[in-house]
């Protein structure tokens, strides 16, 4: 039902948030978020980093 309903326009990070706190919630966010039970799952982060990795290798080598 949650991820029905539309994210507020207004809602966005604060500019001053720690770099850990800012870490924190890229991990969440790409190994299943704050509803996924708060657990970070390493094998999806490390899938998204080098797939990451291997964008930024393609766009350089253009």
């Amino acid at each position: 039902m949650l991820a029905s309903r539309p994210v507020h326009p207004e809602l966005r990070a604060h500019p001053d948030l720690p770099d850990d706190t800012r870490l924190w919630a890229a991990l969440q966010a790409v190994s299943g978020g704050t509803w996924a039970g708060c657990i970070y799952d390493t094998d999806k982060i490390l899938e998204v980093i080098n797939a990451g990795l291997k964008a930024l290798k393609e766009n350089n080598s253009d």
